[in-house]
């Protein structure tokens, strides 16, 4: 039991220090592309386009284990914005843009649609998520 806790314990410090990352390079990248910063290869972008022509996006490292709903909750983080899920797990609001009238939020990586919910599917650096409101 106590190995087991503290394995669990070491788990989610790893995790919650990758997302603290990711969460301030996202600030310092918003809406920039990393140019000198960095490669293509070490970060991911997340976009959000709204359907209507109105996108944002944001740039920030990817660690081993991390999901493509730890990337937007960084992200969220980074532009001050609010997401909702399910019971699920899928996206039923994004900036007050609410999944309804048979539109949901879909997640693309690398402009393939998504098989799993976003806190399933792991990604990688270099990956392109586009969660787009359709």
């Amino acid at each position: 039991m106590p190995v087991a806790l503290l394995f669990g314990a070491s788990v989610a410090v790893f995790l919650f220090n990758q997302y603290e990352l990711f969460v301030s390079d996202m600030a310092a990248y918003d809406r920039r592309e990393p140019g000198a910063y960095a490669t293509k290869q070490q970060y991911t972008r997340v976009t959000i386009d709204f359907g209507d022509g109105t996108r944002r996006a944001f740039w920030g490292p990817v660690q081993n284990g991390m999901t493509a709903m730890l990337a937007l909750r960084a992200s969220q983080e980074a532009g001050q914005f609010n997401i909702e899920t399910d019971d699920a797990g899928r996206i039923t609001n994004i900036a007050g843009i609410r999944a309804q009238n048979g539109k949901a939020w879909r997640l693309f990586i690398n402009d393939a649609p998504a098989s799993d919910v976003s806190g399933n599917i792991e990604i990688q650096p270099g990956d392109q998520l586009v969660f787009r409101y359709q």
